[in-house]
């Protein structure tokens, strides 16, 4: 497993093992994604991003663990997670897949440094 791919599982794994199902695992993976991202992105663009994702999937809110979760406040967090643990690694995932295996779940990611405007 490569670096980004084993710091993305560290970073995301509590959070996106909680799901309990496919199509919760899913959305869980993406907001993850969208997290890293946003973590990599100046502010307005990160904004921007959020809005962008709640607006597109009508999820202001999502139940995590059986509770009702802000949307943008959970991806702040795990956006800050993210700076915290991998504070030098400034990349973009561009392209996520993961597995279910019998010892958990297995994250290949592919990432691209961000564009610099």
């Amino acid at each position: 497993m490569d670096d980004i791919s084993a710091a993305f599982s560290d970073f995301a794994y509590d959070f996106v093992d909680a799901a309990r199902s496919e199509d919760e695992l899913d959305f869980c993976v993406m907001l993850a994604t969208l997290a890293w991202n946003v973590s990599v992105q100046p502010a307005e663009v990160g904004e921007h991003l959020i809005a962008a994702f709640i607006n597109k999937f009508r999820c202001p809110s999502f139940i995590h663990k059986g509770k009702k979760t802000d949307t943008r406040e959970h991806i702040m967090n795990l956006a800050g997670r993210k700076a915290r643990l991998y504070p030098g690694m400034d990349v973009i995932v561009r392209h996520l897949e993961f597995q279910d295996c019998k010892d958990g779940l297995h994250f290949t990611v592919t990432s691209t440094d961000p564009v610099v405007a």
